[in-house]
């Protein structure tokens, strides 16, 4: 959560301590530790997606593939089972720890959850006991991930300045696409290299392997990094909530309420534009790997592309309108570029799975950056920073991290 501002003393009672403003500006130090760290989780969490139809032979083998598949699904949406709390324990640990030291444990533990996938045994090997081990594994990814938005996006919204906080903030997502990119672009060189016996046999694991060495770098350098002003100032004031999730369901009910439909709306488009799609592609247009990991690939560098943009327009013209152009546009693409996905032309099927995730992107820019700016008092948890609408335990002084931007 972020903290609060302290509220002014009366005549008689000992000075508050002082305000502690908003930085002018952001260390890059500061960027680009948060933005690669995130890029590395991103990464092992989402290498997964693209190994579903391999990870279904390997761990959920059936005589019916779609059987296979489906249970390989279910799989991976245990980590979203999971995540909120996540989000809980690791805001508590932001809240009471520092920042740092949250998104630092949130890192090793999607590495060493990642790495474990990929040294398992499969189901011909150990039975059904390699099954309950993957899941597993993907609860601890998914434990690790409910930390990793919501704390980089409070330790960014902390420690921009307030004009620039939408642009910032919009880091957090360049480094969920840019993670996600990476896995796209790692599954997809490996299908163009290795034959599908090859890919069963030993290369699915290498994208996981190597997840190990790509968090020791992360924690490395986020540890190198300091927690924000606000949070240092409320410290050695003795200001540290000691329960931040009872202080969240007390004061912050419709901040919370907010932050899970739009989390939900995000994040489930978010992953079937840009991880469904290659199963449909494979299962259902019946392409190859190759071409329908290339699809969602390319999706990804457009919005990586885009996502700063979105970020700085956010800052200028208002995020409520560029809400409602995001939700627009995704109703009125919705079904011509899924007719464009399911064509089998592989022009079409690229482009339509771009312009589907133009709207996502968008949203991603402001939800974060809405959040990151609110006009409010913050009072919010590391889940959705500065986004509180009736803060209880906040002043009406301007908040310490959140004001308008």
């Amino acid at each position: 959560m972020s903290f609060p501002s302290t509220p002014a003393p009366p005549d008689d009672a000992t000075p508050a301590p002082e305000e502690v403003r908003a930085p002018a500006a952001i260390s890059k130090r500061v960027v680009v530790a948060s933005t690669l760290g995130t890029i590395t989780e991103y990464y092992e969490l989402t290498v997964y997606t693209y190994l579903t139809t391999v990870i279904a032979v390997l761990f959920f083998p059936s005589e019916n593939p779609t059987v296979s598949l489906l249970a390989a699904l279910a799989a991976f949406a245990a980590s979203f089972i999971v995540r909120p709390v996540g989000g809980l324990v690791f805001g508590w640990i932001g809240d009471r720890y520092g920042r740092r030291k949250a998104l630092v444990i949130a890192l090793l533990g999607m590495a060493l959850a990642t790495f474990a996938v990929g040294v398992l045994p499969t189901f011909a090997a150990f039975g059904v006991g390699a099954t309950v081990l993957l899941m597993i594994a993907r609860i601890g990814q998914g434990l690790s991930a409910g930390g990793e938005i919501g704390g980089a996006a409070a330790y960014l919204a902390e420690q921009s300045p307030n004009h620039r906080r939408g642009f910032y903030t919009s880091l957090v997502n360049i480094g969920v696409l840019g993670g996600t990119a990476s896995a796209s672009l790692a599954v997809l060189a490996l299908n163009a290299i290795l034959t599908r016996e090859q890919m069963l046999d030993w290369g699915w694991r290498l994208p996981f392997l190597i997840a190990l060495p790509l968090g020791l770098i992360g924690i490395y350098i986020r540890r190198r990094l300091e927690d924000s002003p606000q949070f240092l100032a409320a410290k050695e004031d003795g200001r540290l909530p000691k329960v931040p999730a009872v202080e969240l369901l007390r004061s912050h009910r419709t901040a919370l309420a907010y932050g899970f439909v739009v989390a939900s709306l995000i994040f489930g488009t978010f992953y079937v534009i840009f991880s469904y799609t290659q199963i449909l592609l494979v299962q259902v247009v019946k392409l190859s790997p190759t071409i329908a990991t290339l699809s969602p690939t390319v999706a990804l560098l457009v919005g990586l592309a885009l996502q700063p943009l979105f970020g700085k327009l956010g800052d200028r013209i208002g995020r409520r309108r560029m809400l409602a152009a995001a939700l627009v546009s995704m109703l009125v693409l919705a079904f011509p570029t899924f007719l464009m996905l399911t064509s089998g032309d592989i022009a079409l099927v690229i482009i339509g799975n771009a312009l589907l995730g133009v709207p996502v992107i968008l949203i991603q820019a402001v939800d974060l950056g809405s959040s990151a700016s609110s006009s409010r008092p913050p009072c919010a948890t590391a889940a959705s920073p500065c986004a509180s609408t009736s803060p209880r335990s906040c002043s009406a002084a301007p908040p310490r991290s959140c004001a308008p931007g």
